[in-house]
């Protein structure tokens, strides 16, 4: 096979809630859909969903990050896989398969507990209000 690449990156808001999955080996999946959006040629946004997979034993600490509404940066791979579902059927699913994970604002984005971020929410900043500048009149008294 020739050299190829496969990164895919996105930046989107997580569209439905995070779901972990332990497997009977021990290993955690975390599972999630990401919504990303691209203009279209008459000004309106068309959406895409993704399906997003990681694997890893801080999955189920990942999950308590995020949440529905977030942004979140995800990079990895994209693949697609077969599986049989209930019904016997043959079915086929294509995933982006995450090898980073980064909350891109929200409460996932902030230092600390994730039980500490849901419950208290840092207080809103107030804008300083705008100082008063000194008048010159006249352009000898600029002081630089």
């Amino acid at each position: 096979m020739k050299p190829s690449i496969n990164t895919h990156i996105l930046l989107g808001e997580v569209s439905t809630e995070p779901e972990v999955r332990a497997t009977a080996r021990g290993s955690s999946k975390l599972s999630f859909r990401l919504k990303t959006g691209r203009p279209m040629p008459n000004g309106q946004v068309y959406s895409d969903t993704h399906n997003v997979v990681y694997w890893g034993a801080n999955a189920p600490q990942l999950a308590e990050q995020i949440r529905i509404g977030d942004l979140v940066q995800v990079t990895g791979r994209v693949g697609t896989r077969g599986y049989d579902g209930r019904d016997g059927q043959k079915r086929w699913i294509t995933e982006t398969t995450a090898r980073d994970l980064s909350p891109f604002g929200g409460e996932g984005a902030q230092q600390g507990p994730p039980q500490q971020q849901r419950q208290q929410r840092p207080p809103q900043r107030q804008a300083a209000p705008p100082q008063q500048q000194p008048a010159f009149e006249d352009g000898d008294d600029i002081p630089f």
